[in-house]
């Protein structure tokens, strides 16, 4: 892999970090608040994980809070 695309990404820091940063996007809001317009799906590996960051970034953008699980139930 390109070393300047990888370095766009948070694949050198593995899947646990990647799970780890998505729970913590879910349940700190002023973590969220503080990266989302930097934030983009595409620094995460996987098309679930991608999907996931997409929806939370554009639910806060319209509601300015977290995303709940029941939204993400109803989005499925």
């Amino acid at each position: 892999m390109n070393d300047e695309i990888k370095a766009d990404t948070l694949q050198d820091f593995g899947k646990d970090f990647q799970t780890k940063a998505i729970t913590a996007l879910m349940v700190d809001r002023a973590f969220l608040e503080r990266i989302y317009d930097i934030l983009t799906p595409e620094f995460f590996e996987q098309d679930s994980q991608k999907w996931i960051v997409s929806k939370m970034i554009e639910y806060f953008i319209q509601y300015k809070t977290l995303i709940s699980m029941t939204e993400f139930v109803a989005d499925m």
